[in-house]
C-alpha cells in the first residue's frame, strides 16, 4: 500500500563545535559526544525514516546514535544507530596509494508502511557520536547531519 502523505524533515546538525585533532601514534583524534544535537517537537510525532550521510572526506570512523536517551549506548530510547568508516586516507601509506575511496556514503532506515516510532510531545530526540580521526589532518569542526522524517499529520 503506497503512502499518500507528505513528510517533513528535521535536519539535526551534530558536532558543530567538535574539534578532532590529527591522528598520531598514541591514537589521539578520538571524541565521545552525548547530546551532539537535540530536537524537541512541541507535539506528538511519528518517525518514519532517518538518513545519515557520510560527512567526511578523510579517514574518520563514526558511530552515530539517534535516541530519546540522554546518553549513548543506553538500553532504551533507540531510534537508529549506524557506523561508518570514511575514505582510507593513510598517515604513512605502505604504498603510493594514499586515498582508496569511501566505504559507505549514506545510511538510511525507512520503516514499512504503517510502521513508525512514536515520540511524545516534549520528548527530546538526541544525536550521540563516537568518532575517531585516523587521518593526518585536524577536523574542525566535525559536522554530522542527521535527517529525521515524520508526517505532517502525526496521526499517520
Amino acid at each position: 500500500m503506497p503512502l499518500d502523505r507528505d513528510l517533513q524533515v528535521r535536519v539535526m546538525k551534530a558536532g558543530r563545535d567538535l574539534r578532532l585533532p590529527a591522528a598520531n601514534d598514541d591514537g589521539s583524534g578520538r571524541a565521545h559526544l552525548d547530546g551532539a544535537a537535540a530536537w524537541k517537537e512541541p507535539g506528538d510525532i511519528r518517525v518514519h525514516a532517518v538518513s545519515i550521510p557520510e560527512q567526511s572526506e578523510v579517514a574518520l570512523y563514526t558511530d552515530i546514535e539517534v535516541s530519546t536517551a540522554t546518553e549513548m549506548y543506553m538500553e532504551q530510547g533507540h531510534i537508529f544507530r549506524m557506523k561508518y568508516a570514511g575514505p582510507s586516507l593513510r598517515r604513512n601509506p605502505p604504498s603510493p596509494v594514499s586515498f582508496s575511496g569511501s566505504n559507505i556514503t549514506t545510511t538510511n532506515i525507512v520503516f514499512p508502511a504503517g510502521l513508525s516510532i512514536p515520540i511524545r510531545a516534549g520528548e527530546v530526540i538526541h544525536v550521540h557520536l563516537d568518532v575517531i580521526n585516523h587521518s593526518p589532518y585536524e577536523i574542525s569542526p566535525m559536522k554530522q547531519d542527521v535527517y529525521v522524517y515524520y508526517p505532517v499529520d502525526p496521526a499517520c
